[in-house]
């Protein structure tokens, strides 16, 4: 009998009995009555599981026959429908034993990074495994990692995180080696305060290597920044305004005045001329009347405007503008002005004596 069909005898001999037969077996996660037994659930899982192995263990014997005679895509067939049992054989009733005939049914089909980790799960969950079948998962380890690629890391600083293709792997210090399919892979190491480092490998069948990573300190740059003197708000200009209002007013008083006397002048001319009518004469002569009278209100128009201009100018303007022009000067001879900077405050002299 095959090295498979004795395990897969002695895990359905442990699945129908409750004794273990072979190896032992890890305590089942269902639910057991209080006096020990298995119950009647858990007994219906065991039957249904034997059932899957038994199933497994064929397909695999018809798949290594196949394989003999060279027909690969009938034994890949076979395996694939093998793993298929175990795997559904693990769904029913979870015992880390069946990761070892998960392991064969992938190492068969080629899958050695699935074999391996299923392999490695085993040793680490199961419990009492006998030295017999502890063994040959070594031997298959070691058969498996002939056709992965193992990489180590080397990292600094500690508590930097480890990726590989995007998934995280671990913090360093990790001293665990990682396994991965020969090809091309994309390494990234980040910590926090450093800048992070990525690198493109390309691992071959069988090879072991180890990288190294140190990362660098992302620097802190410190600006020193210059004192700042907080100078007074410039002044604002005199307000000329009211100087503006009243210089337009006076200018269109005047044109207005100017305008209206002229009219006026040619209304007198028309009725001086004794070759027109009496009628349109006196016409003339009302018209002009009113453009006379309308000339002489836009002049005291003018003149009040132009008074209250020159007011606005001489008693307004220049007196709020030579105080304006005497403060800037004073404040140029000398100013005290407060500095402030970092770590630093005080005040500056500045001003000419």
């Amino acid at each position: 009998m095959s090295m498979v069909g004795r395990i897969a005898l002695v895990l359905i001999c442990s699945l129908s009995v409750t004794a273990a037969v072979g190896i032992a077996t890890a305590p089942t996660a269902r639910a057991q009555p209080d006096d020990g037994q298995p119950g009647q659930d858990d007994a219906a899982a065991k039957k249904q599981a034997a059932k899957f192995l038994k199933a497994g263990d064929t397909l695999i014997k018809q798949g290594d026959r196949y394989r003999k005679r060279k027909h690969d895509d009938k034994a890949a067939d076979k395996y694939t429908r093998a793993l298929e049992a175990y795997q559904r054989a693990f769904d029913v009733y979870p015992k880390p034993e069946l990761y070892w005939l998960i392991g064969l049914a992938e190492q068969r089909l080629g899958r050695y990074l699935d074999a391996l980790r299923h392999y490695q799960q085993l040793l680490r969950e199961a419990q009492n495994l006998n030295d017999a079948l502890r063994g040959q998962i070594e031997v298959n380890i070691e058969e498996c990692k002939q056709h992965v690629a193992t990489l180590k890391f080397s990292v600094d600083p500690e508590g930097a995180r480890i990726s590989v293709d995007g998934e995280d792997v671990g913090t360093a210090p990790y001293t665990d080696p990682v396994y991965l399919a020969p090809g091309d892979h994309t390494l990234a190491v980040t910590a926090e305060g450093h800048t992070p480092d990525e690198e493109s490998v390309t691992l071959e069948e069988g090879t072991e290597s180890e990288r190294t990573f140190k990362l660098e300190k992302i620097p802190v740059v410190v600006t020193k920044e210059e004192p700042k003197i907080l100078r007074p708000a410039p002044l604002p200009p005199v307000d000329k305004k009211m100087l503006f209002i009243g210089a337009g007013a006076t200018a269109a008083f005047a044109v207005t005045a100017t305008v209206t006397g002229l009219i006026a002048v040619a209304k007198h001319g028309t009725f001086s001329d004794d070759s027109l009518s009496q009628s349109k004469r006196d016409k003339a002569a009302s018209s002009g009347k009113k453009y006379a009278l309308v000339t002489d209100i836009m002049w005291v128009g003018a003149i009040a405007a132009g008074a209250f201009t020159a007011y606005e100018y001489y008693g307004v303007y220049k007196p709020e503008q030579r105080a304006r022009d005497r403060r800037i000067h004073e404040a140029r001879r000398l100013q005290i002005l407060p500095e402030l900077g970092p770590g630093t405050a005080g005040v500056a002299v500045t001003g000419s004596f």
